[in-house]
């Protein structure tokens, strides 16, 4: 079995990831989704904001129309990928570091 990675079942989705790819949080064995919403909720920021993207989304507008062309390009490239450090990005898509915003949560 040498070269071949362990599946293990996320304990909250179910989901099979393997076993490189699993977080512990809270005692529990996790997917990288769930580690991620369990750990970092989301946090309203802008309320209007907010307002404006759920109005938007009610009214059949599709957001990521209305993104940059630097915000749709990190978007296409992250969708492609699934996942990507900023380094990446930075790199694949000859963005500055400085054109990319970081927001963190500290909890």
């Amino acid at each position: 079995m040498e070269g071949k990675t362990e599946k293990v079942k996320c304990q909250i989705c179910g989901a099979e990831v393997s076993s490189k790819e699993i977080y512990l949080w809270s005692g529990l064995k996790v997917c990288e989704d769930c580690y991620f919403e369990k750990a970092y909720p989301v946090r309203t920021c802008d309320p209007v904001a907010v307002h404006a993207a759920k109005t938007l989304k009610a009214a059949g507008v599709k957001l990521e129309e209305r993104l940059t062309d630097v915000q749709k390009a990190i978007f296409n490239y992250v969708l492609s990928k699934g996942k990507a450090a900023i380094e990446e990005l930075c790199n694949e898509l000859k963005i500055p570091v400085d054109r990319i915003y970081i927001v963190s949560f500290q909890a």
